[in-house]
């Protein structure tokens, strides 16, 4: 049985293998987006649970609000940062084929043409 796949290694393939990256494989960047904004809701919720005393406490909250507001930043600032090292390869749009055959996987693509065979093999 022989199966073959192709596929483009476009923007909107590595805006793909992002997404998957981020949610199965991301220990910390997974949650850093949701850290973010749960460090400015704590500072919303401590202004308003200082009440009156905010103008002498405001530091408190403010500091809350910076972190989020890095860890926001980080997130979406890590990401472009990902997707603009992608989009300079020069895989871009380049098409890439992967032929599975019971006694290797031949691969076709603009960097690499070869063969990998299975431990089965005795080539």
């Amino acid at each position: 049985m022989k199966i073959e796949v192709a596929f483009i290694l476009s923007k909107a393939y590595y805006q793909e293998v992002y997404e998957e990256w981020l949610r199965f494989r991301s220990k910390g960047k997974r949650w850093q987006l949701q850290v973010g904004l749960l460090l400015v809701g704590v500072a919303c919720f401590l202004a308003i649970l200082c009440g009156p005393r905010l103008p002498d406490l405001w530091l408190i909250p403010f500091g809350f609000v910076l972190a989020g507001g890095y860890e926001i930043g980080a997130f979406f600032y890590t990401r472009r940062q990902w997707m603009q090292s992608r989009q300079q390869s020069k895989l871009v749009n380049q098409q890439v084929s992967l032929t599975f055959e019971p006694e290797a996987i031949r691969i076709l693509g603009h960097l690499r043409k070869g063969n990998c065979y299975g431990p089965a093999s005795d080539k």
